[in-house]
């Protein structure tokens, strides 16, 4: 029987229909034809379903590593079968599952090659540990797009007040941290003066806060140098911090 279930999963997932579903612990599986890639982290499957992978965030549309990102997945996995673990949708009505391809995990890989982030709101999600783990590996080992600088070797470096010309771009700042403030959701590091007189921010999400010493406060009065892609809020640069390991605290 098990050979028999094999036997047409296989034939329908290599003849490009999608109706194969199954349930396996709890999560709903299913094999499907990958028709068009978006993005780094959004791919179309057969039907029109748009898929958004979980576990894993690449930079948007536009920014720095985007474009490295899409090419990677589509080298991989445009028209080819993936399997989907489904947990539900997201706002915009895309079908949110952990994504594989040939029995590899794609996020895992992603972030391995520092060409994704670690993304996450639920602390028991699946594979947290593992992706933290290559994450940080990538971080310090400098690879990818991502990751290519080396905090402390680091020769273009940019103080916080003038990132303003960096939005969009991966890059390294410095400056000194002057107010660690927080929110319910939200940790921020403010530099060169406190909110709302600061130049920049480095932003942590309550999902990361565990991935920082102290949930951040070590950071303040300390000059820092800080890795990842620039972006813009309220008229002011920022950089989101997923792990401690994207912060140097210089002598």
């Amino acid at each position: 029987m098990k050979k028999f279930v094999l036997f047409l999963l296989l034939l329908f997932a290599f003849s490009g229909l999608y109706s194969i579903y199954f349930a396996s612990d709890g999560y709903e599986i299913r094999y499907a034809n990958v028709t068009r890639v978006i993005d780094g982290d959004t791919f179309v499957v057969e039907g029109g379903e748009t898929v958004r992978p979980k576990g894993f965030d690449t930079t948007e549309v536009g920014e720095e590593c985007s474009e490295e990102a899409t090419e990677w997945l589509e080298e991989r996995i445009d028209d080819e079968v993936v399997k989907l673990k489904v947990t539900g949708e997201d706002v915009y009505g895309r079908t949110l599952a952990y994504a594989y391809h040939n029995d590899e995990h794609i996020g895992k890989r992603m972030v391995e090659e520092g060409l994704a982030y670690t993304y996450y709101f639920d602390k028991d999600e699946l594979y947290i540990d593992e992706l933290v783990e290559r994450e940080r590996e990538s971080i310090e080992s400098n690879k990818g797009c991502l990751w290519r600088h080396d905090l402390e070797t680091e020769e273009e470096v940019v103080h916080v007040c003038d990132a303003t010309e960096l939005v969009s771009e991966i890059s390294v700042v410095e400056g000194t941290v002057e107010e660690v403030s927080h929110t319910e959701n939200i940790t921020f590091l403010n530099f060169e003066d406190e909110y709302p007189d600061h130049c920049f921010t480095g932003v942590v999400w309550d999902s990361y806060r565990t991935r920082f010493p102290d949930k951040g406060e070590v950071y303040e009065n300390e000059t820092i140098r800080i890795e990842g892609i620039v972006t813009e809020y309220d008229g002011k640069p920022q950089i989101e911090l997923r792990d401690s390991m994207q912060i140097r605290v210089l002598d």
